[in-house]
């Protein structure tokens, strides 16, 4: 019985299956946004943000709605694992490629850590204009940024599908009347209607591993219950 688990195990390794939950929180949480970067660009605040979820630890945020301000108080949301299948609880999750999308976002988010300050811009902006139409492309930034940021969103679209999204979370304002649509114009633009607080993105990659090696450590485990039945038989047999 042991070796075919071990097997079933190894078979799944074999075919990219994340064995990290995939479960949907639900509402209420209380995200609470504590502070910005002090990074600015186009005039406009960038990269890691923090926030506390339910009065916990601080988190990393980062921002994927050029269109909707971010909020000093406490906003009660839905908190959305990317990895699974429901977006419907986002702000884009009825849009087409949604999941794409989002986790193109989660992964650029990942960029900021390791890229200088001065590429933080370029990196956000990508982000935004994963998500929102017309694209934040105005100010005197543009159009010189457009190719920097054309490059991290090239990036993205060559690297997210390397990865798994589990660990990420999307959190959303609550409030939202229509949360799942794309503002075509931008909040600011349909009047007599509030769209709500800024949605954030958090969390942390999980690589897929390489066919390679995970063929490798399919064998291996098969291995080892070949080799565990084979102690078995022979200690039964003494």
């Amino acid at each position: 019985m042991r070796l075919v688990r071990l097997a079933a195990v190894a078979a799944a390794l074999s075919l990219g299956v994340s064995s990290t939950a995939t479960a949907q929180w639900t509402y209420p949480h209380t995200f609470q946004f504590q502070g910005g970067s002090g990074v600015y660009f186009n005039g406009q605040q960038v990269g890691t943000y923090k926030g506390s979820l339910d009065g916990g630890q601080q988190i990393s945020v980062w921002c994927t709605d050029f269109y909707n301000p971010s909020h000093s108080g406490a906003v009660n949301s839905y908190v959305t694992v990317l990895g699974g299948t429901d977006l419907s609880k986002t702000r884009f999750g009825g849009v087409a490629g949604a999941a794409a999308m989002y986790q193109k976002a989660a992964y650029l988010t990942t960029l900021f850590a390791t890229s200088a300050t001065s590429q933080w811009g370029y990196i956000q902006y990508a982000i935004w204009q994963l998500f929102n139409a017309p694209a934040p492309n105005t100010g005197s930034a543009f159009p010189a940024a457009q190719t920097h940021i054309d490059s991290y969103l090239a990036l993205a679209q060559a690297n997210y599908r390397n990865y798994y999204y589990n660990n990420f979370r999307i959190i959303t304002d609550a409030t939202v009347v229509n949360g799942n649509s794309r503002w075509p114009n931008g909040c600011q633009n349909l009047p007599g209607r509030t769209c709500g607080f800024q949605e954030y993105i958090e969390g942390n990659l999980t690589p897929v591993p390489e066919p390679a090696t995970m063929g490798l450590l399919a064998l291996g485990l098969v291995g080892l219950g070949v080799a565990s039945a084979r102690r078995r038989r022979n200690s039964q047999s003494n």
